[in-house]
C-alpha cells in the first residue's frame, strides 16, 4: 500500500471512531510505528488529525475555514521560506510580475533583493507594501472592496484593473493542491483573480507546501495543467511526487535545511 493509499485509509478509519491507537492503525495498515507517525504527521499538518499523549490519535473532522493572514504566516513557516527562496530563480530583472494574496507569495516578495528592478501588480495590501520597501521595483495596486482581516482587495474593481495587465510571470498560493482537481480555494473572493492572473500570465509559479496535498477547498480555480511549476517542501510525499512526474507536472522539491 502506498502512502497515498494509507493516509486514504487514516481518514476513513477516523471517521469510523473518535480515538485511535499507534497499535491499532499499525495493525490495520500493516506497517511500522514510524511509517503511521508519518503518514499521521501529515494528516495533523492539514488539521485532519491532532495527537495527544502515549502515542493516541485524536481525529476530529478537517477544518474548511479560511485562516486569516495572521494563521497563515505562522503556518509551516520554514518551508515556506525554503519554497520562497526556490521562486527567487524564476524573478528576473526588469520584467513583470503578478502576485496574488498568499503567504507564501508574501515571503517570496520579502527576499527579493532590495536592487532588483521589476514591475509588479497585486490585489494583496500586505504584498504591495512588503514591495514599497523595494526602491527598484514600480508597484501597481487593484484597488477594489478590501477584505480587512485577509487585507485584500476583490471585486470589479479588482477584477477589471487585473485584467488590464500581461505579465511574464505569475506567483500563486492555493488552499488546496490535489493532483486530479488542480487548484482549489476556500473563499469566492480570490477565484477570479486567480484566474486572470493565470490567464495573462506566460509562466504560471505555485507556490504550495506539502500541507496544501492533503487540503480540501471546495472552489475550483484551475487544473494543474495550467500551471508551469509547482514549487514544494522537502515534506511532500513521493506518491504524490510519482503521480504528479506521470503527469508531466514539472515540480521543485527545496531541500531541508
Amino acid at each position: 500500500m502506498i502512502r497515498a493509499e494509507r493516509i486514504e485509509k487514516i481518514k476513513s478509519l477516523a471517521k469510523r471512531q473518535d480515538i485511535i491507537t499507534w497499535e491499532e492503525l499499525q495493525r490495520c495498515l500493516n506497517v511500522s510505528k514510524a511509517t503511521v507517525q508519518r503518514d499521521a504527521d501529515i494528516l495533523c499538518n492539514a488539521s485532519v488529525l491532532r495527537k495527544t499523549r502515549g502515542g493516541v490519535i485524536f481525529i476530529q473532522e478537517p477544518d474548511f475555514r479560511e485562516l486569516s493572514n495572521a494563521a497563515r504566516e505562522i503556518t509551516n513557516k520554514e518551508s515556506k521560506q525554503q519554497i520562497a527562496a526556490a521562486a527567487l530563480e524564476f524573478v528576473h530583472k526588469d520584467s513583470f510580475v503578478m502576485m496574488d494574496s498568499g503567504s507564501t507569495v508574501l515571503e517570496l516578495v520579502r527576499q527579493i533583493p532590495p536592487d532588483t528592478p521589476l514591475t509588479a501588480i497585486t490585489y494583496s495590501l500586505d504584498t504591495a507594501v512588503a514591495l514599497d520597501s523595494k526602491p527598484n521595483i514600480e508597484i501597481y495596486f487593484t484597488g477594489g472592496k478590501l477584505r480587512k482581516k485577509f487585507r485584500a482587495c476583490h471585486g470589479y474593481f479588482a477584477e477589471n484593473m487585473l485584467s488590464q495587465f500581461h505579465a511574464s510571470v505569475c506567483f500563486l498560493g492555493a488552499d488546496a493542491v490535489n493532483i486530479a482537481d488542480g487548484v482549489s480555494e476556500h473563499n469566492m473572493y480570490d477565484v477570479r483573480l486567480k484566474q486572470i492572473m493565470i490567464e495573462n500570465s506566460a509562466k504560471v509559479i505555485l507556490l504550495a507546501d506539502h500541507s496544501k496535498f492533503t487540503n480540501s477547498a471546495f472552489i475550483h480555480v484551475a487544473p494543474l495543467d495550467q500551471v508551469d511549476v509547482i514549487i514544494t517542501d522537502a515534506h511532500l510525499d513521493a506518491a504524490t511526487l510519482q503521480e504528479m512526474g506521470k503527469r508531466k507536472i514539472k515540480v521543485i522539491q527545496v531541500s531541508e535545511n
